[in-house]
């Protein structure tokens, strides 16, 4: 996504939220660039709480899509995200240095746990996931205003 196209689904979540939830159906794990499309779209509606659950459900869903390896993943990185030290950001940085994507995601769930967050290693327990799945199945599709839609967008 374009920042000229998040421009244009201001106000328009579920279109945000139906992307997300095409993606996870297509077994793609997420990348930097979603989580923070779909934080911000949330947090320009000033749906706080919202914005904190997807970036916590997508962070897991970037680390693996499978629960047995988010099981494992997550006993091993638990305690650098819960850490009180100091560094625990920096250690987190040097020690996945190397995957970007895991170290984003890792710093994403330390943030979370800082707000308040209880950090859940199976994202579909989320309430916030449960409710894209049920209600963007194959055969729902968003309704989009295409008056506010740039010609050049429009098929």
């Amino acid at each position: 996504m374009s920042n000229s196209f998040l421009n244009i689904l201001q106000g328009q979540i579920h279109v945000v939220e139906y992307i997300v939830e095409c993606i996870h159906r297509a077994k793609i794990r997420p990348d930097q660039s979603t989580l923070w499309y779909t934080f911000c779209a949330y947090v320009d509606q000033e749906l706080y709480n919202t914005a904190i659950e997807a970036l916590q459900v997508l962070s897991v869903r970037m680390i693996s899509e499978e629960a047995d390896v988010l099981k494992e993943k997550g006993v091993i990185v638990e305690d650098l995200i819960l850490s009180e030290e100091p560094d625990a950001e920096l250690k987190i940085m040097k020690t996945f240095e190397a995957t970007e994507h895991l170290a984003t995601a890792l710093l994403n769930l330390r943030w979370c746990a800082t707000m308040g967050s209880t950090i859940s290693w199976s994202p579909e327990d989320s309430l916030w996931a449960r409710r894209l799945a049920s209600s963007y199945d194959g055969n729902r599709r968003p309704h989009i205003f295409t008056s506010i839609v740039p010609k050049q967008f429009v098929v």
